[in-house]
């Protein structure tokens, strides 16, 4: 993936992004940072 795709990818609204191969530590990691992210997005929006 070309570091173009990336940028589309982040346009486009995506939050995490892993490559090929990708174990399982990668994906929980990615999936915590994305929630983790989120959840300071809504707390920013309730407590504003």
């Amino acid at each position: 993936m070309s570091e173009n795709d990336e940028q589309n990818a982040k346009a486009m609204g995506v939050k995490g992004l892993l490559k090929k191969p990708v174990t399982t530590g990668d994906l929980a990691e990615m999936v915590r940072k994305v929630l983790d992210e989120a959840e300071g997005l809504v707390s920013a929006n309730a407590s504003g």
